[in-house]
């Protein structure tokens, strides 16, 4: 399965100079391969103390036995997703003006 997880903390709870704190994240990293999780993208916004990952993983319990101690950390958002297509999805939800006007907008190119 795929899943999208988020992680936000604050400035004020940030952890980047903690030793202790980033070690959590390590051992998730080690932990990864033996429950069955893969990080497929990995994205920080770090002025906004904000990382987003895209994982496969077998189950709910394979994340939560991975990353759970890092939710000592901030808050953390574990959502299950679904590969899509674009395109796909703009001719099955938009009707022909819709689209054409999100072509002329430069913003989806079919």
């Amino acid at each position: 399965m795929i899943w999208h997880m988020e992680h936000r903390h604050t400035g004020a709870t940030c952890f980047s100079t903690d030793e202790s704190k980033k070690a959590l994240w390590a051992q998730a990293v080690e932990s990864a391969k033996e429950n069955g999780v893969t990080v497929l993208q990995f994205l920080v916004n770090a002025s906004a103390h904000r990382f987003f990952f895209v994982i496969e993983a077998p189950d709910y319990d394979s994340i939560e036995n991975t990353f759970g101690r890092c939710k000592t950390l901030g808050e953390m958002e574990i959502t299950p997703v679904k590969n899509g297509n674009f395109q796909r999805f703009l001719l099955r939800y938009l009707d022909r003006d819709e689209l054409k006007w999100i072509t002329s907008q430069g913003q989806y190119f079919l």
